[in-house]
């Protein structure tokens, strides 16, 4: 009897012990925040992170994903100009661009008293499509042998007046300039980096990809073969879809920082009226109408193969895109309810100097292809007038 009253009490005390480790596991984990202009919306007063800072700080508020509530951060005055222009967020920091002068900063809101103020070489163009951090930057009073950071940048520049190119660039924070890399890849290319095989991965709008090593003296290029794209099976009203000449296709890379696994992320918009149908786009200007997300494809990049696979399931993981650096994460890491899992969380990515209505925000579900508001129609968050952009909370440096 002793030996089984000691048995239940070990099995009570292991269940006890998973549970609290599962527990303490989700409360370690920060759900990501949603970075929004706070002149258009009040904050929650009684939120107890509730704080008016002063400007620039008070000039954005962030959204919990878990309540969808408003606050500001309590932090230090910002030495960023008034003006400054958030571009990206990567790793818990956010890069700005200063529009008068087209500087570049980093910052992290959350690192308190002072939030640091990392400055970027001058690039020389406000149009930059894209940022990506392999890390969060180095304290500089860092001793450690940690990652060094490396940022790669997607930039427009402009040869002549009528021709534009988009080039990949690269720096360290420190260095004095930016240098260029000699890409074969063509139009509309993005970027993400893997930390498992700490490469970056670059692909084109023809599905062409490339990895760059930036770790060595001198920038490594290793060409990648994916000569195809494996399309799934699609309905009849799905490839008429697809067929219409109003719809505006955006292309995302994302790595799984788990599995390493490297996603390509299609995501189909287009304007539409109040009843749900497409506008025709044939004789108006595209420039001035708002596009809605409609659907999402997403692929897993097969080296083996040479393919990109199409992926119908994402199990538990959850993907966010939109004006950041697209993550991955396991709805597994939160509280129940937190995140939908076998989703994607999107918002809009229509860059700050666009003059569209930029309130594309939502959570469009694998299972059964429908777009669900992320926001009920009365929260305040609606209409903003800039892109909302998601963040990844990180209150250090790497």
């Amino acid at each position: 009897m002793a030996m089984e009253n000691l048995d239940f009490i070990a099995s009570v005390w292991r269940m006890l012990s998973s549970s609290l480790s599962w527990y303490f596991s989700w409360r370690r984990n920060t759900p990501p925040y949603l970075l929004i202009p706070a002149s258009k919306v009040t904050a929650d007063d009684d939120d107890e992170e509730t704080a008016m800072a002063p400007p620039p700080s008070s000039d954005y508020l962030f959204c919990r994903l878990a309540n969808k509530k408003l606050f500001r951060v309590k932090n230090g005055r910002s030495v960023l100009p008034d003006d400054a222009k958030c571009l990206m967020s990567s790793h818990g920091w956010l890069a700005f661009l200063n529009p008068r002068d087209c500087s570049l900063l980093l910052t992290n809101p959350l690192i308190s008293p002072v939030p640091p103020t990392i400055s970027l070489p001058f690039l020389g163009t406000r149009y930059i499509r894209r940022l990506v951090m392999s890390s969060a930057p180095t304290s500089p009073t860092s001793t450690t042998d940690g990652d060094e950071c490396i940022v790669m940048a997607i930039a427009t520049k402009t040869n002549t007046l009528l021709h534009r190119k988009n080039m990949l660039f690269f720096c360290k924070p420190g260095d004095e300039s930016w240098e260029v890399l000699d890409s074969e890849l063509k139009h509309d290319y993005t970027v993400a980096y893997s930390s498992k095989d700490r490469l970056f991965y670059c692909i084109d709008g023809f599905a062409n990809i490339e990895t760059w090593d930036l770790r060595g003296p001198s920038p490594l290029r290793i060409c990648i073969d994916t000569s195809r794209i494996r399309t799934p099976n699609l309905p009849v009203s799905e490839l008429n879809l697809r067929l219409n000449k109003s719809l505006r296709l955006k292309m995302y890379l994302v790595v799984d920082s788990c599995s390493g696994d490297v996603l390509l992320v299609w995501r189909y918009t287009a304007p539409l009226e109040d009843d749900g149908t497409i506008i025709d786009l044939t004789d108006r200007r595209w420039t001035r109408i708002s596009f809605t997300t409609l659907r999402f494809d997403v692929y897993k990049l097969s080296v083996a193969k040479g393919s990109w696979d199409p992926v119908e399931c994402l199990r538990d993981r959850v993907v966010f895109v939109g004006l950041c650096q697209p993550f991955i994460l396991s709805a597994q890491d939160f509280p129940p309810g937190v995140v939908m899992p076998n989703s994607i969380y999107f918002s809009d990515d229509v860059q700050m100097y666009d003059d569209q209505k930029k309130d594309d925000v939502g959570i469009y579900n694998l299972r059964d292809f429908t777009v669900a508001p992320l926001f009920p129609s009365h929260h305040p968050f609606n209409n903003i007038p800039l892109p909302p952009i998601w963040f990844t909370p990180n209150r250090c440096y790497n």
